[in-house]
């Protein structure tokens, strides 16, 4: 540039490494408060907490110690997050200052302090003027630089805190597929189980579907949600959980590739995966391998595209939570292909807070995230392997391998056994607290000798296991021994799988006939309901409440107040 000398690019380098040398100073001396403050109050905070579990135990009836115990706990971890955000974003700002502090030095040391004579150069005031003004703006410019890489840094988004008491709620609720662990298994209390749909007795209320969908309702609160979709259009559904009026309709614009194709066989469509709520947002999968979260108002968060899935019958992979995190069992191809994740989305983001390769082959069975002696785990089933991970970090924790072709039934956890399905072959039992591939040492027990599910999940009691195939027999298994107890056919076709609510076992028809039944040493049916059109979906349930997706309406069965 005229008019710029050696000697003043080197005047120049070294301001700007004295700029980055002071920002560094004063980074490092907020990362050492920071450090110190964590150092001198969190021990103090842990032992209150402590001390406060320790007077809960006396006293276990003290709810109000027990929130108490909850909103510290909480706020603990928030400064804890804090902390370690904190530090983490300071430890970047640090390493960019010293950068261009040793940089610009380097610079300007190459430059060395002769000033050679430029032709055309001036000695006047106005060229000396000309070259300090230049000169200042190099040196503002460069703090503006460490000042945006800053600001951009600061506003980097992260992994959001789930408060005790919202976990307490979605554990109790009925938020992904089959429940927030995946068993089928309802908690809640007096259920309406007895309905006529063509004339509206027991029905509460009915409310269109705009578009076809093979996914589950689930809930939150006042809220229940669906999706829709085709090969033109993909939709996302909120209806209000009393009154059945929609509460809002969200379009979701697919990020799939100019040419790029998707065409999943009619059994399974455009919108098979069953939703996903924490509380703050509501997530869906399409098989066009579009992810979407919008907030309780309809707002979208945000939107990702995981690829054209590989999938020989279309995608149709529910989704599951663990706390704030969303969890995706994305298979696809073959199990050498490379191609299969497992995929920890941060609710608030959508950035991947870890992501794990699978040696697997595509399915269409959904992850569950279950309790195992304290400690959360993802359990995952495709071929050739039933896969254990840990949930908040996606580390392997084991694998049986024991999967065939095409599987679609998801696994359950239940009374310390993982059942896994292996379509039209056995039912097999795993134990837990194994690590690494424990085919050989923790396999319970193997039934090859029953009708073995195609399409619907198992559900357990904690005393025997249940099974449904898609012809309508229904098996109940020993839960220790693997023998048959009984089996029954129901004369009926079924995709939707079977679930236990009051003690009972609820199983819903590709008709639409709701079937109740007792669960236990002898099959006695108790009721059946009709629904008055075709249903594939898996009931959802509430206190008082179920709800059901047929072909064309959404319906809430209960007693009228």
């Amino acid at each position: 540039m005229d008019g710029i000398t050696l000697e003043m690019k080197r005047t120049t380098a070294i301001r700007v490494a004295v700029i980055a040398g002071v920002f560094s100073l004063i980074v490092a001396g907020f990362m050492f408060v920071n450090y110190s403050r964590r150092l001198s109050v969190e021990p103090g905070m842990e032992k209150q907490l402590e001390d406060m579990k320790n007077v809960f135990r006396d006293h276990p009836d003290n709810q109000k110690l027990a929130g108490e115990i909850r909103q510290f706990d909480l706020e603990i971890r928030n400064r804890r997050m804090r902390w370690l955000a904190f530090s983490g974003k300071g430890a970047v700002l640090l390493l960019c200052g010293l950068g261009v502090f040793v940089g610009c030095l380097k610079y300007a040391g190459g430059l060395g302090g002769v000033k050679p004579v430029v032709e055309g150069e001036t000695t006047d005031g106005v060229g000396q003027e000309r070259r300090t003004i230049l000169s200042r703006r190099f040196v503002w410019g460069g703090f503006a630089v460490l000042l945006l890489l800053g600001v951009l840094i600061g506003f980097k988004p992260s992994v959001e805190y789930v408060a005790e008491d919202t976990w307490e709620q979605f554990l109790a609720g009925w938020p992904t597929f089959r429940g927030p662990d995946g068993s089928g298994v309802s908690k809640h209390k007096d259920v309406s189980l007895e309905f006529d749909g063509e004339s509206g007795t027991g029905v509460l209320w009915k409310s269109p579907v705009p578009m076809d969908g093979m996914n589950s309702p689930v809930l939150w609160g006042d809220f229940v949600f669906l999706s829709g979709g085709d090969e033109k259009k993909l939709q996302v559904y909120c209806y209000d959980a009393k009154t059945g009026k929609p509460v809002w309709t969200r379009d979701v614009e697919s990020m799939l590739p100019e040419g790029a194709e998707v065409e999943p066989m009619e059994d399974t469509g455009f919108s098979a995966p069953t939703l996903a709520v924490d509380g703050k947002r509501v997530y869906a999968i399409f098989a066009t391998g579009d992810v979407v979260a919008f907030d309780f108002s309809g707002k979208k968060v945000w939107a990702k595209f995981l690829g054209v899935p590989d999938s020989v019958y279309g995608y149709a992979s529910s989704l599951a939570m663990y706390k704030k995190l969303l969890i995706i069992q994305y298979d696809q191809g073959a199990d050498d292909d490379n191609l299969s994740k497992l995929y920890a989305l941060d609710g608030f983001s959508g950035q991947p807070v870890w992501q794990i390769n699978r040696p697997v082959a595509n399915s269409w069975t959904s992850p569950v995230v279950v309790d195992v002696e304290g400690k959360s785990q993802i359990i995952t089933c495709a071929k050739p392997f039933a896969i254990s991970y840990d949930a908040g970090t996606g580390a392997e924790l084991w694998r049986v391998e024991c999967e065939a072709e095409d599987i679609a039934p998801s696994s359950v956890y239940a009374g310390g056994l993982v059942f896994v399905i292996k379509p039209n072959d056995e039912v097999m039992a795993i134990k837990r607290g194994g690590r690494g591939d424990v085919t050989k040492s923790h396999i319970a027990w193997k039934n090859d000798e029953v009708d073995v599910p195609d399409i619907c999940s198992p559900v357990s009691d904690g005393e025997f296991l249940y099974i449904l195939s898609s012809d309508g027999v229904l098996t109940c298994i020993d839960f220790k021994g693997g023998k048959v107890v009984w089996d029954k056919d129901l004369d009926e076709m079924f995709q939707s799988s079977p679930s236990i609510v009051g003690g009972k076992l609820v199983m819903i028809s590709e008709k639409g006939n709701l079937i109740v039944a007792e669960t236990g040493l002898n099959y006695k049916e108790i009721s059946r309901s009709k629904l008055g059109e075709r249903c594939f979906a898996s009931p959802a349930f509430a206190d008082g409440r179920m709800y059901i997706r047929g072909n064309k309406n959404l319906y809430c069965i209960g007693k009228k107040d």
